[in-house]
């Protein structure tokens, strides 16, 4: 049988907290995903 890992109830209840709030515009968070991405790579 396939044991499912621990679940951390704070981090779940932190996330639904994070989700609730209003999430920023597509284009702000594509520019950060993209500048991680390219800075990461440059490491």
């Amino acid at each position: 049988m396939e044991r499912l890992p621990d679940v951390r109830e704070d981090r779940i209840a932190h996330a639904r907290v994070l989700m609730a709030d209003d999430l920023p515009p597509a284009e702000e968070l594509a520019s950060k995903l993209i500048g991680r991405i390219i800075s990461d790579s440059v490491r």
